[in-house]
């Protein structure tokens, strides 16, 4: 597949000087490149999908089906956009972390400007796996040491009390 440059990316942004079948190509090469990181991200993280467009896709959701969108280069500069049904196999997914998964709603636009975005966006994963580790072991930290501070304070509630009082209440 051709390499997709910042210089023809910035030919989308003069669209009066560009001729439309210029316009076509770059779109052409983009969608492309878009479905090939969107099918590696599907691939390294074990996910599975039935379709997937831009997320300006107008037709979306009206029940004629989806045209796909495109590429819009004022609104997807920074972040590429997606929709569809897809989904990831993302294990920490149910761990209720305050860490997005970073592919949810699409991926950084740069990548579509690498030779080879699949290494970057390992790296993506790799990182965020490695923050869900963290604040996995973060919470876990904190439970200990509740648990802990609980075990203390029982513990220092029994020896203030008799024996026989000690029959009678219960700690959990």
């Amino acid at each position: 597949m051709n390499t997709i440059t910042h210089e023809i990316l910035d030919e989308l942004c003069h669209e009066d000087t560009l001729t439309i079948s210029r316009k076509k190509a770059i779109n052409k090469l983009i969608d492309g490149k878009v479905a090939e990181i969107f099918h590696s991200i599907i691939e390294l993280t074990k996910g599975a999908y039935n379709w997937f467009a831009y997320s300006n896709d107008i037709e979306y959701g009206d029940g004629n089906g989806s045209s796909g969108g495109e590429f819009d280069i004022n609104k997807y500069k920074n972040f590429i956009s997606l929709t569809g049904d897809f989904n990831f196999k993302d294990k920490y997914s149910r761990n209720n972390l305050n860490i997005a998964f970073p592919f949810q709603k699409g991926f950084p636009t740069y990548l579509i400007t690498l030779e080879n975005p699949e290494k970057e966006i390992e790296k993506i994963l790799y990182e965020y796996y490695d923050k869900c580790e963290k604040e996995i072991q973060k919470n876990n930290d904190t439970e200990s040491k509740k648990k802990l501070k609980k075990e203390e304070i029982i513990s220092a509630i029994k020896k203030k009390l008799t024996i026989e009082e000690l029959k009678y209440i219960k700690f959990k």
